[in-house]
C-alpha cells in the first residue's frame, strides 16, 4: 500500500519530466513557426578547369519550416573573362571533350565562358551557422578565339552538377540579414577529373520574421 502511494506520488513528477522532456526535444526540431527568406548577391571565385577567375549573382529563396534544416532553391549566372591558351596545353584538351568545335588548325586559344545555373538542396543549421548541399543544372555559352587568325566561334553546353558549401548569417536590422558564404561545385561545366569551382560571396536576404 505504502509502495502505491509512493508510485502514486512519483507519477506526476515522472509526467511532467516527459512532458517537458518532448517539449525541449520539439523546440530543437521545429521553430517557432515557419519562416522564408528571400535574398541575393555577388560572388567571386576561380574555376580550375578554365584557369580562370569567375564572379557573378546569385539569387536565392529558402523555406525553412524546421529550426535545424531548411530548403533552398537559387539561380546564378557567372561570367570569366577570356584566358590564354596553347594548342596542345590540358585546358584546351579538356575543352574539346566537351565538342566546343575547336578546330585542329587552330594556335593559341583564348577561351571565355558564361553559365546559367538552376540550383537545389537543403541546409543543416547549427545556430547561425550552416551546411548545404544539392544538385543543380547548368548550361554554359563559351566562346573561343584563334590568337593567330582572328576567328571566333562560340557553342553551349548542359551539364548536371553537384554543389556544397557553408555560411554564416549575420542578422541586421528586423527581417533583414547578410549570409556569407564559401561554394564547391563539379561535375558542371567544364566537366573532368577534379575539376571544380569554389567561389566565395555575400548575399543579402530578407526574411519572413
Amino acid at each position: 500500500m505504502q509502495n502505491g502511494l509512493k508510485f502514486m506520488n512519483i507519477k506526476p513528477i515522472l509526467i511532467t519530466f516527459l512532458l517537458m522532456s518532448t517539449s525541449m526535444a520539439f523546440s530543437q526540431i521545429y521553430p517557432e513557426k515557419t519562416t522564408q527568406q528571400v535574398a541575393i548577391g555577388p560572388y567571386i571565385g576561380y574555376e580550375s578547369s578554365a584557369e580562370a577567375v569567375v564572379y557573378g549573382l546569385e539569387g536565392l529563396y529558402e523555406f525553412r519550416p524546421f529550426r535545424r534544416w531548411g530548403f533552398i532553391a537559387s539561380a546564378t549566372y557567372d561570367h570569366s573573362p577570356y584566358t590564354s591558351f596553347e594548342r596542345q596545353s590540358p585546358g584546351v584538351l579538356d575543352f574539346e571533350k566537351k565538342r566546343l568545335g575547336i578546330p585542329e588548325s587552330a594556335g593559341n586559344i583564348k577561351l571565355k565562358q558564361g553559365r546559367l545555373a538552376l540550383a537545389g538542396g537543403a541546409r543543416f543549421y547549427i545556430k547561425r551557422f550552416f551546411i548545404a548541399g544539392g544538385i543543380g543544372w547548368t548550361t554554359t555559352n563559351f566562346t573561343w578565339n584563334d590568337q593567330e587568325t582572328g576567328d571566333t566561334a562560340s557553342d553551349d553546353v548542359q551539364r548536371f552538377y553537384r554543389h556544397y558549401g557553408v555560411g554564416y548569417q549575420l542578422p541586421l536590422k528586423s527581417r533583414q540579414q547578410l549570409e556569407f558564404f564559401f561554394n564547391a561545385a563539379t561535375g558542371g561545366v567544364p566537366v573532368a577529373n577534379g575539376t571544380s569551382k569554389v567561389v566565395a560571396g555575400v548575399r543579402y536576404g530578407l526574411t519572413s520574421r
